[in-house]
């Protein structure tokens, strides 16, 4: 409203339904604002009324507007009635929705739908945005008098608006307008979608997703934070050249401090709120959407305690948390287990103490890390050097081939099952052992003459060396 002025803005108001109805026989009331709250002396309408405030507006054209919004910036008449019949049934008249007209730039209209449904950008404890996967685009409202509740809303099927107030507003409202219009709007929101199927809002071709501003501080009473990381934006915008980084805690979401641990510092960049607005008056926020720093951790914190014993190859680690908590729903106590720098195993631990094992399956010497990290990040671990003993050699799979009178004799050991030996040429079989215990088999010499190179496999796959068939 700073940069478009309250008039331009009453205009954009009025033309998307609170004046121009659609219809060019009916024009609607618009903005009306008064000096006395008897209404009988009409002023200029101020800053406040740029959204509404002492703006007077009715009720069914404020619906109708925002319908207009749902529709990405598309007008279309607005009626009463849907159909006139007469006493035989016979349709006088019948109203049909026109093509419309685009009254703002269907992109604008199509972002704004889309921030009004969020439901982590709103206070409103009760998230109301949601209902069997139809998407309700939301916003409350209340004059600084506190005589009038508003509340208004829509899908991309119904639009719908609820006032509270006292009928000629001469009493103040007390409490909170929500705890009125909201059980009103959403009841009949909830009514209305039940059994109809949801339909997308139609997202126009040049709307651009980039990176955002991160919001890190809490605004709203319910606002969810941080803010996402990318955002959409129209397809006339130019993002800035970013440059700006800061280092950030991911626990409270401020600026990291000396007492920061490691494992919670990240680095952001789209750290400056100004290298995101087009707004001609920004200055820029606050480095990293926040100017406050970390609260959570102190330097005086006690870390996570841990301890490690190994017998043989059983890994057994010990942990109980510090000052703060192992776990949390945001982040999951955490036990890693490292052998040789590589994790070989990861568990959830929630209770202090708690214990965990692991058996090693390397052999030899090792370094061994048992890691463990709380809820707000903070880690300890114990390194122990390992001799997890000498790996078995496995027996090697032999074979001679020979020349005995007559025969070339084949003689092996080291196998498993009933062995059989090749002619390397073909892979064709020379013979085989008629069992799993026999351990030799020959063919006739002409079969397979001095030189000839073969090689033994048995039942399992275990194949040995080549090796020719020798004698004098």
């Amino acid at each position: 409203m700073a940069i478009a002025g309250v008039e331009k803005t009453i205009a954009t108001a009025e033309a998307i339904g609170l004046k121009d109805t659609g219809d060019p026989r009916i024009e609607g009331q618009g903005y009306n604002c008064y000096e006395d709250d008897e209404l009988t002396k009409e002023a200029p309408c101020y800053t406040s009324a740029g959204i509404g405030d002492g703006a007077y507006l009715k009720l069914d054209e404020h619906v109708h507007a925002h319908s207009t919004i749902s529709r990405n910036g598309n007008l279309i008449p607005q009626t009463y009635i849907l159909k006139v019949e007469d006493a035989s049934g016979k349709v006088i008249e019948e109203w049909k929705p026109s093509a419309g007209k685009q009254v703002v730039r269907d992109e604008a209209a199509y972002i704004v739908a889309d921030m009004m449904a969020d439901p982590n950008a709103s206070y409103m404890a009760q998230k109301i945005h949601r209902y069997k996967n139809h998407k309700f685009s939301v916003k409350t409202g209340t004059t600084n008098d506190s005589k009038d509740g508003w509340i208004m809303g829509f899908s991309t099927q119904y639009s719908a608006g609820v006032w509270v107030g006292y009928h000629n507003r001469q009493k103040e409202l007390s409490g909170f307008m929500e705890v009125m219009t909201q059980p009103i709007w959403n009841g009949w929101m909830k009514r209305v979608h039940e059994n109809i199927q949801p339909e997308e809002r139609v997202k126009p071709a040049g709307i651009k997703t980039l990176p955002a501003f991160i919001v890190r501080n809490h605004i709203g009473v319910a606002s969810v934070e941080p803010s996402p990381a990318n955002d959409l934006y129209p397809s006339w915008y130019k993002q800035k050249t970013r440059g700006t980084k800061e280092v950030i805690d991911k626990v409270s979401n401020k600026l990291a401090t000396d007492c920061t641990p490691e494992l919670a510092k990240e680095t952001v960049g789209n750290a400056s709120a100004n290298q995101f607005s087009a707004d001609k008056f920004h200055g820029g926020g606050g480095s990293a959407g926040t100017t406050d720093r970390d609260d959570v951790h102190k330097c005086e914190d006690a870390k996570p305690g841990i301890t490690m014993t190994v017998s043989g190859s059983l890994i057994t680690v010990t942990v109980s948390q510090g000052t703060h908590p192992l776990n949390s729903d945001r982040f999951r106590g955490t036990v890693n287990i490292k052998i040789g720098g590589q994790v070989v195993q990861s568990f959830q631990v929630s209770d202090s103490p708690s214990t965990v094992s692991y058996t090693a399956t390397v052999t030899g010497s090792q370094d061994v890390t048992a890691e463990v990290i709380d809820s707000v990040l903070y880690s300890s671990s114990d390194t122990q050097t390992v001799n997890f003993g000498t790996p078995a050699v496995a027996n090697p799979l032999t074979l001679s081939a020979r020349r005995q009178g007559s025969n070339a004799v084949f003689e092996w050991d080291s196998f498993s099952g009933i062995t059989s030996v090749y002619k390397v040429s073909d892979n064709s079989v020379l013979c085989s052992g008629s069992s799993a215990s026999d351990s030799d088999c020959s063919v006739a010499i002409a079969t397979a003459p001095i030189g000839t190179s073969v090689y033994a496999k048995d039942s399992t796959g275990k194949q040995s060396p080549n090796v020719t068939v020798s004698g004098p």
